[in-house]
C-alpha cells in the first residue's frame, strides 16, 4: 500500500467555466485515481493501470470535444454532422485545454431564395427587355401594359412570399430537429455521467467491504491467537499444578517412609519451619501494623486539611462580612448625611417659601385694605402667585422623597446581590474542597493497594525461600542416608 500511495496520479481535465456562446456551467469530468484502479484490477500492474487510465481519458476527451463541436454547430445554426459522418479528431496538443479545437467553417453561401435575382423567382417585368419593349409597343395602351406589369408583379411576389415562408418553416423545422438532437445528447451525457459516478460508487463500497472484511479478519485471527495462547498457558499452569501435587504426594510418602530414622532432623526441622512461620507472622502483623499506622497519619493528616479548610472559610466568610458590614455603614453614613443635607435644604426652603407667603398674605391684606376693585384684582393675582408656590413647593417634596425611595431601592438591590455572590462563592470553594477531598481519597486508596501488592510480592519470595529450604533441607536428608546405607552395606 506505500507503493501504491506513493504512485498516486489523477488523470483528469480541469473545469472549463462557463460556455462562452450559451453562458451554461460546463460540468466537470469525473476523477478516477490510480489508487481505485488498481483497487479495482489488482491483476494489473502501475504501468498497465497508467496506460489503460490514459487510454480511457482520451476517449472521453475526443467524445467531449465532438460534442462542444456539434453543441456549437447547432447554436450557429448549421445541421449537425450524421452519426455515420467520420468527425474532426482534434489533435493530441489540445486534449487538454479548455477550448476547442479550432476547425475550418464552411463558407456562408448567400440565400439564393431571399434574393431578386434568384433563379428560382423571375426577375421584375420593367428589368427585362421583354418589358421595355412591352412599355414601348405603341398598339397597346398605357392601361394594358400597367395591367399586365402589375400582374406579373403580383405573381413574383407571390412566388417570393412562398419561397420565403416555405424556407421559413424548413428553418424552424431544422431548428427543432437541432434542439432534440441536443437535449437527447444532453440527456445520455448525463447519463453516462449518472453511470460513471455510480461505477465509482460501487468501487469505492467494493474497497471500503475488502477493507472491512480485512479487518474483520484480522480481528477474528487475533481473537483466535489470544484464544490458542490461553489455551496454552492454562495447559501450562495444569501441568505445573499435577507436578507439584505429584511432588508434594511422593515427598509425603518419603516423609513416612522415612519417618523413625529421622525423628530428631524433622523436629529440628519442624522447629525452624515454626520459626520461620513466626517470623512470617511478626512480619504480617508488622505489615499490618505499619498499613493501621499510615491509615490513621492519613486520616489525622484528612482532618487536618478539612479543619484548616474550614478555618479559611470561616476566615474568608467573615472577611467578606466585615467588608460588607463596612461598606453597608459607610453607604449608611453618606446616606444619613445627603438626607441631612437635604433635609436642612428643604427646611430652609420651606422657610423661605412660608416667609414669601406671609409677606404675600400681608401685602394681600394691605392692598385689600388700601385699593379697591382693581386691588382686589391684583390681590387675586398674587394670590394665585401663592398657590403656585405651594404646589411648587408640594412637587419638589414628591421628587426628593421619590429620590430618596429609588436611591433606599438601589441600596437594597446592591446588598442582596452581595449576599448572593458571597453565598455563590461558598458554593464553589466547597466543591473545590469536596473535589480536592475525593482526589486525596483516591490517591490513598491507590497508595493502600500498591502497599498490599507489595506485601503480597514480598511474601511470595518469603514462601519461595521457605520452599528452597525446605528442599535444600531434604537433599541433605538424602546425602546423609545414602552414606548411612554406603556404610553400612561396608560394614556387614
Amino acid at each position: 500500500m506505500s507503493r501504491y500511495r506513493q504512485l498516486t496520479v489523477i488523470f483528469t481535465i480541469k473545469p472549463e467555466g462557463r460556455c462562452r456562446h450559451c453562458g451554461n456551467s460546463v460540468l466537470k469530468n469525473i476523477q478516477v485515481t490510480l489508487n481505485e484502479l488498481v483497487a479495482e484490477k489488482p491483476e494489473l500492474s502501475i504501468r498497465e493501470a497508467k496506460e489503460f487510465l490514459t487510454r480511457i481519458n482520451e476517449e472521453r476527451d475526443e467524445k467531449l470535444q465532438e460534442a462542444r463541436v456539434a453543441r456549437k454547430r447547432i447554436i450557429d445554426g448549421q445541421p449537425a454532422k450524421r452519426r455515420n459522418e467520420e468527425p474532426n479528431k482534434p489533435s493530441k496538443i489540445q486534449k487538454f485545454t479548455s477550448e476547442p479545437a479550432v476547425r475550418p467553417q464552411p463558407a456562408h453561401t448567400q440565400n439564393m431564395i431571399k434574393s431578386s435575382s434568384s433563379p428560382h423567382v423571375r426577375p421584375p417585368a420593367k428589368l427585362t427587355p421583354l418589358g421595355l419593349s412591352m412599355t414601348k409597343i405603341p398598339s397597346l395602351g398605357s392601361s394594358a401594359s400597367s395591367v399586365a406589369s402589375s400582374a406579373r408583379r403580383r405573381s413574383d411576389h407571390d412566388r417570393l412570399m412562398n419561397a420565403m415562408i416555405r424556407r421559413y418553416h424548413e428553418r424552424k423545422k431544422e431548428a427543432k430537429n437541432s434542439r432534440e438532437k441536443y437535449h437527447q445528447w444532453e440527456q445520455d451525457r448525463l447519463k453516462s455521467e449518472r453511470e460513471k459516478i455510480k461505477a465509482q460508487r460501487n468501487t469505492q463500497a467494493r474497497v471500503a467491504r475488502n477493507r472491512r472484511a480485512d479487518i474483520h479478519q484480522h480481528t477474528e485471527m487475533s481473537e483466535r491467537r489470544r484464544q490458542e495462547e490461553e489455551v496454552i498457558l492454562k495447559e501450562r499452569e495444569r501441568a505445573i499444578e499435577d507436578k507439584l501435587q505429584k511432588a508434594y504426594a511422593k515427598a509425603q510418602l518419603m516423609k513416612e517412609a522415612k519417618k523413625q530414622r529421622i525423628m530428631e532432623n524433622k523436629d529440628q526441622e519442624m522447629k525452624k519451619k515454626r520459626y520461620q512461620e513466626e517470623r512470617l507472622k511478626m512480619m504480617e502483623n508488622d505489615k499490618i501494623a505499619r498499613e493501621r499506622q499510615l491509615k490513621m497519619e492519613l486520616d489525622k493528616k484528612l482532618r487536618d486539611a478539612d479543619a484548616v479548610r474550614n478555618q479559611k472559610l470561616q476566615s474568608d466568610a467573615f472577611v467578606l462580612q466585615k467588608r460588607n458590614q463596612m461598606k453597608f455603614l459607610v453607604f449608611q453614613e453618606t446616606y444619613e448625611d445627603v438626607k441631612k443635607s437635604k433635609e436642612e435644604e428643604n427646611a430652609e426652603k420651606k422657610k423661605r417659601l412660608s416667609e414669601r407667603l406671609e409677606q404675600a398674605q400681608k401685602n394681600n391684606q394691605e392692598l385689600m385694605q388700601k385699593r379697591s376693585y382693581a386691588l382686589k384684582i391684583a390681590a387675586a393675582q398674587k394670590q394665585r402667585q401663592v398657590e403656585e408656590v405651594r404646589m411648587a413647593k408640594e412637587e419638589l417634596q414628591r421628587e426628593q422623597q421619590a429620590r430618596i425611595q429609588e436611591e433606599v431601592l438601589r441600596n437594597e438591590k446592591l446588598a442582596e446581590e452581595a449576599r448572593r455572590g458571597v453565598s455563590q462563592m461558598k458554593q464553589m470553594k466547597l466543591e473545590e474542597i469536596k473535589e480536592k477531598h475525593q482526589l486525596e481519597r483516591l490517591r490513598a486508596r491507590e497508595n493502600l493497594r500498591r502497599n498490599e501488592h507489595a506485601f503480597e510480592a514480598e511474601r511470595e519470595k518469603l514462601e519461595q525461600q521457605v520452599g528452597q529450604k525446605i528442599a535444600k533441607s531434604e537433599k541433605i536428608l538424602e546425602d546423609r542416608e545414602k552414606a548411612e546405607a554406603v556404610s553400612f552395606s561396608i560394614i556387614y
